[in-house]
């Protein structure tokens, strides 16, 4: 037969049991683009308080700030720690989400106009056909009353 292994030998991924996941480090959120830019305008400021790239204190500060990136970069991770880049990205966003929102209130309007729409033809056939009714039996009454022999008015049932 083949080979068999025990049961300490078997490792396994991120597993959900019972609504608890177990086994693996959790995955982290990234901050939002708006943290990410505000954190990189306080490195920035915090070189140039440091007095800038051109002291010995700025260009230790800057060091620091260079390595931390490069440590999380060799660790697999985007670093996103240009203000600009984050600037245009953060205006961006806001834009999509403005359109998305604009297409949004266009997809619901359109909605409830078919929807008002669909009311008052249902409406209006429903009405149709209960007036439909009526004018049947106004006519079926007519057609009883003109019999040959009964022209006059009628006084009301033949048969008391």
């Amino acid at each position: 037969a083949g080979m068999r292994t025990s049961a300490e030998d078997l490792q396994f991924g991120r597993i959900e049991v019972d609504g608890k996941i177990s086994g693996g480090a959790p995955k982290k959120k990234r901050a939002s683009k708006e943290t990410l830019l505000q954190r990189a305008i306080d490195q920035r400021a915090e070189v140039a308080a440091a007095g800038g790239e051109e002291t010995v204190a700025g260009k230790k500060v800057a060091e620091k700030y260079s390595w931390d990136a490069a440590l999380l970069r060799a660790g697999g991770e985007k670093v996103l720690d240009d203000p600009k880049l984050l600037q245009k990205s953060v205006k961006n966003e806001a834009r999509m989400k403005k359109k998305s929102q604009e297409k949004w209130a266009k997809r619901v309007e359109f909605t409830n106009e078919q929807m008002a729409s669909k009311q008052k033809k249902r409406k209006d056939s429903l009405k149709g056909r209960a007036d439909a009714k009526v004018e049947k039996r106004i006519e079926k009454r007519e057609k009883k009353r003109n019999r040959p022999g009964f022209e006059g008015r009628s006084q009301g049932p033949i048969n008391p």
